[in-house]
């Protein structure tokens, strides 16, 4: 059975956004550079740039993984490093080299792409636990509405109390409505 092939745009796969700065590290495919120019603000080659959203680094060897540590220090916390690389018969790296190269950059997988008929694109992000937590907003007192009311002060709890017959909690009950 053939794999299926997804009908999303590769730019949607590598998640690209409009807006986002790209980093080229060495990969050298004018296509590819083509099409992220109708999306990315930017798009830079190296050296990397702090702030970059997404970097796409080529990797033919152990060797050219070894900037993995520098490129994670250029990246903003939600972004990531996707290492191409030749596929299939033609491969020169491994997954699991990649993937044991991003952990001792520290850095984790999350997600492989076809990237082109001869290449593949694993994707390395920061770990969330070792993101920068968002300080919590401050409520704006000037949008806050009204003050919920206790809901126990609203209405009778409707819970039947032990031991008493039914006739005296119906009347308990009709009496603290009206």
């Amino acid at each position: 059975m053939a794999d299926a092939v997804s009908p999303r745009p590769l730019l949607d796969k590598l998640g690209v956004r409009p807006g986002m700065r790209v980093e080229l590290a060495g990969l050298d495919e004018p296509w590819f550079e083509a099409l992220l120019a109708d999306r990315a603000s930017s798009i830079d080659h190296d050296p990397p740039e702090p702030g970059t959203d997404l970097v796409f680094l080529a990797a033919d060897s152990i060797a050219d993984l070894a900037r993995l540590r520098a490129l994670r220090a250029a990246i903003v916390p939600d972004g990531a490093i996707w290492v191409v690389s030749h596929k299939g018969r033609h491969a020169t790296l491994r997954d699991i080299d990649v993937i044991a190269a991003g952990r001792d950059a520290g850095l984790v997988d999350n997600k492989v792409v076809a990237f082109s008929d001869a290449n593949t694109a694993l994707r390395l992000v920061i770990p969330l636990a070792d993101r920068p937590k968002a300080p919590p907003a401050d409520p704006d007192p000037s949008e806050a509405g009204p003050a919920d009311p206790d809901p126990a002060e609203e209405r009778p709890s409707l819970r039947w109390p032990r031991g008493v017959p039914s006739a005296a909690w119906v009347q308990t009950l009709s009496s603290s409505s009206s």
